[in-house]
């Protein structure tokens, strides 16, 4: 708009070019039709919001009990339309992990029970809340939930460390024991010294899956605990299915598969029988004892072969007292003279003491050939040191010739020279 509210020039063309739009759809006849329809559209809106207000045709009962309510069964329309509940999943509960699960007789020997029932988060849980108690002082942690809260902890009789502490939930729900009967046994032997701790941190030592929630999965199915589903089901071989059937913990189902498998290693047992080949538990023990001898044999080799570096030390050690001695011998010949003689054969004397002293201390280790040959060079050299030598002057070196003389030398030569000042 411009000055005193004059429409600009392009407001003016689209202002003709709607009138004359109007007036083309008034010749032809269609004003009219067009509203019509939009008349047409705004009644059918109307209507939609209105069905969509109206009441329903069966209204809900009333969710809440009251009196008036009593003596009635009362029935809801959303719990007759959910149907009865699901049926357990077929298949296996647990995934395969990179190494095969397999458990042998020994696991399922090792399983327990219990004879008294254990309520489910009670212990160790706050009556009002229903809510765990987590204490970080007064509290106990549970190896297989991890959880430091108040509650019966279990005590195992051979490892006595936190391994073997559980609280009663993980206990029956893992292992199907009961905390307070295990209490009373004092040789009770926690899951993990028996080889059966199913937590995950373990698993996935062995290189298996996790088993996550399985308590009320297996107690679907007919197991007393989530250890009693893993080892039934995965035990292998003859002896150990045996076992896993005579223990009565089986379902119907898995003592029906376990039957037919015993029938079917029990044919092929005695197929292998008649053709006279081992069982496989022989093969794999005889395996097993050969890796074993080979094992010992290498250690033999081993041994052996550090007892001739330590033979060829002490040799080595015996003859550097073998030079000593001779060095010694050098030393006590360097000197001269009848009257330094007897000096030197108290030296000599002394050094053979020593030298016996130091023999005795080694001759325990040392073989007796090797034991002969020092005392002889030993010997030796006292003899020659005991000699009288040419050659050389007397005094040529300090001390009169002796090593104690050669020893003490610098001290008296300071003594000399402090003296003359």
């Amino acid at each position: 708009m411009e000055g005193g509210g004059e429409l600009t020039a392009y407001e003016q063309e689209r202002q003709r070019r709607l009138e004359e739009n109007r007036r083309k759809l008034e010749e032809m006849g269609l004003q009219q039709m067009v509203t019509d329809m939009a008349q047409a559209g705004g009644e059918q809106a109307a209507k939609k919001r209105r069905e969509k207000k109206a009441a329903p045709e069966v209204p809900l009962e009333p969710s809440r009990r009251s009196s008036r309510n009593e003596g009635k069964v009362v029935s809801y329309r959303f719990e007759e339309e959910r149907g009865p509940p699901r049926p357990p999943r077929d298949g296996p509960l647990v995934k395969d992990g990179e190494c095969e699960e397999v458990y042998g007789e020994a696991h399922v020997l090792a399983l327990g029970s219990y004879t008294k029932e254990w309520e489910m988060f009670t212990d160790g849980y706050d009556p009002a809340s229903g809510e765990r108690i987590y204490d970080p002082d007064n509290g106990k942690s549970c190896h297989q939930c991890r959880q430091k809260t108040l509650g019966l902890r279990t005590t195992c009789s051979r490892c006595k460390s936190g391994l073997g502490q559980l609280c009663g939930d993980c206990l029956f729900a893992r292992y199907g024991e009961h905390v307070e009967e295990v209490a009373e046994k004092l040789d009770w032997v926690c899951p993990c010294c028996r080889d059966l701790c199913n937590c995950s941190t373990h698993r996935k030592k062995k290189k298996w899956e996790a088993t996550g929630q399985l308590h009320r999965s297996v107690k679907a199915r007919g197991y007393l605990s989530v250890a009693h589903y893993l080892v039934l089901n995965k035990a292998g071989g003859l002896a150990a299915k045996r076992a896993a059937l005579a223990t009565g913990f089986c379902p119907p189902d898995l003592a029906a598969k376990l039957r037919a498998d015993i029938k079917q290693l029990e044919e092929e047992a005695a197929e292998r029988a008649a053709r006279g080949e081992p069982e496989p538990e022989e093969q794999l023990a005889t395996a097993e004892q050969a890796a074993a001898e080979q094992a010992a044999v290498e250690q033999q080799g081993k041994g052996g072969k550090a007892a001739g570096r330590k033979s060829g030390k002490r040799a080595s050690s015996g003859g550097g007292k073998k030079g000593a001695a001779a060095a010694a011998g050098e030393g006590q010949q360097e000197g001269e003279g009848q009257q330094a003689a007897p000096k030197r054969r108290n030296s000599a004397g002394k050094g053979k003491k020593a030298a016996a002293a130091a023999a005795g201390e080694e001759g325990a280790e040392q073989p007796l050939a090797a034991e002969a040959e020092a005392d002889a060079a030993l010997t030796a050299a006292i003899a020659a040191a005991s000699k009288p030598t040419s050659g050389r002057k007397r005094g040529s070196l300090p001390g009169s010739g002796t090593l104690e003389g050669v020893v003490a030398a610098p001290a008296r030569r300071r003594r000399s020279s402090a003296a003359r000042q």
